[in-house]
C-alpha cells in the first residue's frame, strides 16, 4: 500500500508503503516512469536493479539494508522492496558542518564491517558516498549506520571495468579508475578509498578536492598530495 514518495534520484524512484500482511513499512525502489530515455537505456536500468537485488541478497548484514522481495507489478513496473530506515544520510550531515571525528570512527567501523563481508562474498559496492549512508537514531545516543544502494555494485569473479568504466561518483573514486587507458580489475580498496573520503568530509566538512570539472578533479586526485585533517 503505497503511502508517499520518500525521494528520488536522476534514474529511480523511493517509495514509503506499507505491507499490510507482516504490518510493516517498507522502502519501494522502482524505476522512474517520465524518463525520456530509449528501450535499450531502459533494459540496462531494470537489469542493474536486478543486479542490485542480487547483490543484496547475497550480503546479509546489519548495516546494510535488508532487501525484502523483488516483484513484478503491473502499474509499477520493477519493484526492489527493502526495509525502511528513518534516519538521515551523512549527505545531510556534512550539510550542517564538520562533525566529531569519534562520531564519524564508530560509523566507518560499522559501514568497514559492512564492506568487509560484501567483499569475501565478492561484491563490491562502488558508489559509497556520504547519500549512500543512512545513520538511523536506535535510542537516545546510539546510532546505527546502514549501506544503501547496491545498484552499481559488481560480483568480482564475473566482471571487470575497461578504460571507458568508470563507476561511481567521480568525488569518491579511487585514482586507478581514473587511469582511462587502464583495463584494471577493482577490488576492496576501490570501496575503502571511497569511504576514507567519505570520513574526510563528514569530519571536517568540505571534501579533499573541492574542484569545479572532471578534469581538475582528475588532476587533483592522481597528482596531489593527500590533505590531512589536522592542518
Amino acid at each position: 500500500q503505497i503511502e508517499k514518495v520518500l525521494g528520488q534520484g536522476a534514474m529511480g524512484r523511493v517509495l514509503l508503503a506499507h505491507d499490510p500482511v507482516l504490518d510493516r513499512a517498507v522502502a519501494i525502489k522502482i524505476l522512474r516512469t517520465d524518463l525520456d530515455i530509449s528501450a535499450e537505456m531502459r533494459d540496462g536500468l531494470l537489469r542493474r536493479m536486478r543486479n542490485e537485488a542480487r547483490a543484496a541478497a547475497r550480503v546479509v548484514h546489519p548495516n546494510i539494508v535488508t532487501l525484502h522481495d523483488m516483484i513484478e507489478d503491473p502499474s509499477l513496473g520493477l519493484c526492489l522492496v527493502f526495509e525502511f530506515v528513518s534516519g538521515e544520510t551523512l549527505k545531510d550531515r556534512v550539510s550542517k558542518g564538520p562533525s566529531p571525528a569519534l562520531e564519524m570512527a564508530r560509523v566507518a567501523r560499522e559501514i568497514g564491517s559492512a564492506l568487509s563481508l560484501a567483499h569475501d562474498a565478492g561484491v563490491l559496492h562502488r558508489d559509497i558516498k556520504p547519500e549512500n549512508i543512512i545513520v538511523v537514531h536506535l535510542s537516545p545516543g546510539k546510532c546505527e549506520a546502514k549501506i544503501v544502494d547496491l545498484g552499481v555494485s559488481l560480483h568480482t569473479s564475473k566482471s571487470r571495468l575497461t578504460h571507458r568504466g568508470m563507476v561511481g561518483t567521480p568525488f569518491y573514486a579511487a585514482p586507478e579508475t581514473w587511469l582511462c587507458g587502464a583495463d584494471f580489475t577493482p577490488d576492496a580498496r576501490t570501496d575503502l578509498y571511497s569511504l576514507g573520503i567519505v570520513a574526510y568530509e563528514v569530519v571536517t566538512g568540505v571534501q579533499p578536492f573541492p574542484c569545479d570539472d572532471l578534469e581538475a578533479l582528475k588532476k587533483a586526485i592522481l597528482n596531489e598530495k593527500r590533505p590531512s585533517v589536522l592542518d
